[in-house]
């Protein structure tokens, strides 16, 4: 867990160092929806109330990301405000709705993220 946490903080800040303090407090005190493994990759599901603690913890430790003009303080902000430069890993963010029939709102997802998300609504299948 502690990879997959620093390279959330990487790829949505674009921080190239993330203390391990900022990380055991994100471990301590957010508990994820469900965790993912895929081989060696993990996903982690987050709440939108959990996206805020994160960002909250996030601001705590820095104010600047060269992702944003202001530190976002919202999932909003993160999704709509980002700025990532052309050679960021992840160029943009978006929201996916977990639905029933995803279909019937025309989604598509890039083919590489496909196993990711076939992974995750399984996952939630199972829980109900």
């Amino acid at each position: 867990m502690t990879t997959a946490y620093r390279e959330l903080f990487e790829e949505l800040f674009g921080w190239k160092r993330v203390s391990q303090r900022l990380i055991k407090e994100v471990a301590e005190k957010v508990r994820p929806a469900a965790v993912f493994q895929l081989d060696s990759y993990v996903t982690i599901a987050l709440s939108f109330k959990d996206l805020e603690k994160i960002l909250g913890l996030a601001r705590g430790e820095s104010s600047r990301s060269p992702f944003y003009e202001a530190f976002p303080k919202t999932p909003w902000d993160l999704v709509r405000r980002r700025v990532a430069p052309a050679d960021a890993e992840v160029q943009q963010l978006v929201l996916l709705p977990a639905v029933q029939s995803a279909t019937k709102f025309n989604l598509s997802i890039h083919i590489e993220l496909l196993d990711d998300v076939k992974v995750y609504f399984e996952e939630i299948a199972k829980r109900g």
